[in-house]
């Protein structure tokens, strides 16, 4: 109803005008093969919704720039009204086969935050999968045997409790089992579930190093997003030998020049911003919702989340900047 009474009274347009010199920074992920949208529509998203989405900055004159561009430009202070950046987090297959063509036809430049282990790892992210599979399943009852004679528990699926165990059980498994096993292990989760994941197609799966490098061939920045998709648990060590691994697959593929950082589910500690530092890294981005300001740090910026269950007006409300204002708003009017 807020967002409705905005646009009615044209307070949107207002916002926008008013927000004119704050970058917007729009985060996606990957992009449904089947129903995943469904599953976790803040992870996958339909290509129909993202087609509107590219519609809407088109059809609205949004200056979509590159990442790049925007960084350079902000430095200066010389940044085209409302310019819009569009990156894409992980680097899933999804992104080539549904969300690539529609940027081609409409021009758009884009940076891809690639999580390098699956590029030559080519198996489904297996955290993502199992957790589908679960979410999928019509069975009542698993038998964890059924699916690796090494495993034991019986789990009541009707129970969120057991799930969660079930999972977490599974999870543990792959992630003490050699590489060559795991091929056997997520195909015996998909048959004993009874689910159809399209995993050959290229669901659950993050682009390989050949697609990568047609990717970027074609005009799309490859970025940072650390090599196991892990950064703010790691000891400093850790955390630096993440961005160095990273930086070696992208070199693998020509990459040579990456240089922007996302923090993996946006989780870092403050003290974690001297090792981008170190690392040349010259801008990182967050998960944290809202436009970029002149006063954000360069190494924590905002970005517009989007996803599956966000209406095309509200959508509408954080490229205006309306909502933008209103979060800011939010605490004053409460304390009123």
């Amino acid at each position: 109803m807020l967002y409705v009474s905005a646009k009615f009274l044209g307070l949107m347009a207002v916002a926008r005008i008013l927000t004119a010199k704050h970058t917007r920074i729009l985060c996606y992920h990957g992009f449904s093969y089947s129903d995943e949208h469904q599953f976790q529509g803040f992870l996958f998203m339909d290509s129909e919704t993202f087609r509107s989405r590219m519609e809407f900055l088109k059809a609205e004159r949004y200056p979509v720039v590159t990442l790049d561009d925007a960084v350079v430009k902000r430095a200066g202070g010389n940044t085209a009204a409302c310019s819009t950046v569009l990156t894409f987090d992980d680097g899933w297959q999804g992104f080539s086969d549904f969300a690539a063509p529609v940027l081609l036809e409409f021009g758009f430049p884009a940076a891809v935050y690639v999580t390098t282990y699956y590029v030559s790892h080519r198996e489904p992210v297996f955290n993502v999968f199992v957790k589908y599979c679960f979410w999928k399943t019509a069975r009542s009852t698993v038998a964890l045997d059924e699916i690796d004679k090494e495993l034991q528990g019986e789990f009541d699926l009707s129970k969120h409790s057991d799930v969660q165990k079930a999972i977490s059980v599974l999870i543990r498994f792959y992630r003490s089992s050699k590489s060559t096993f795991r091929t056997n292990l997520w195909r015996s989760v998909r048959e004993v579930l009874l689910v159809d994941a399209p995993v050959e197609a290229g669901a659950f799966l993050l682009m390989s190093q050949q697609t990568l490098g047609v990717m970027r061939k074609d005009g799309f920045d490859l970025e940072m997003h650390t090599h196991r998709h892990r950064f703010e648990a790691c000891t400093e060590n850790e955390a630096t030998q993440e961005i160095i691994e990273n930086r070696e697959v992208l070199s693998e593929i020509g990459c040579d020049e990456a240089r922007h950082f996302c923090f993996p589910s946006g989780d870092y500690r403050d003290h974690q911003l001297s090792i981008l530092k170190n690392a040349s890294i010259v801008s990182a981005t967050t998960t944290r919702q809202g436009l970029v300001t002149a006063k954000d740090n360069v190494l924590e910026l905002p970005r517009i989340v989007d996803r599956q269950d966000m209406s095309l007006l509200e959508f509408e409300a954080e490229m205006s900047g309306f909502a933008h204002l209103v979060r800011l708003l939010r605490p004053r009017l409460n304390r009123t």
